[in-house]
């Protein structure tokens, strides 16, 4: 069994895309020596994330996201042990979601609403979410 924490927060004021492909290249890095995998999606000021791993090592990461100022407001959506990993190939994975209208019907698949408020969605709906092909895709339709 493998330990999987999903968390959202809100992306402080003056992060960048830059910033966050910073975050995500560090993060492959450290999770491929700690045996973590995991995606990262950056939409609308937030982050939404989904870790998984030993559970040791997903609440360090989780403990060092509290204190990173470019996270504001971390709220843990779930988390608990589950019988395989949902990203198995990923030590970490952005997925910059550059208009959120583009994938809003794919929003509502998971969502009562088609406006992205992640604090009100589910653990599962999030997994959904970064695995559904046509909200990946949509998403990087358009230019940076």
């Amino acid at each position: 069994m493998i330990y999987q924490m999903t968390y959202v927060s809100k992306v402080a004021d003056g992060v960048t895309l830059s910033d966050c492909k910073a975050i995500a290249a560090h993060s492959e890095k450290n999770n491929a020596r700690d045996g973590v995998t995991g995606c990262l999606m950056l939409c609308d000021g937030w982050f939404l994330q989904v870790l998984e791993g030993a559970i040791g090592a997903v609440n360090r990461i989780y403990e060092r996201i509290i204190k990173d100022p470019r996270h504001r407001y971390p709220t843990i959506l779930g988390a608990g042990y589950q019988m395989q990993r949902n990203f198995p190939v990923w030590q970490m994975r952005l997925v910059h979601v550059r208009d959120i209208e583009a994938i809003a019907a794919v929003i509502r698949r998971y969502h009562a609403s088609s406006a992205f408020d992640p604090i009100s969605l589910t653990s599962e709906s999030c997994i959904s979410l970064l695995n559904d092909p046509m909200a990946l895709e949509d998403s990087n339709r358009k230019g940076p």
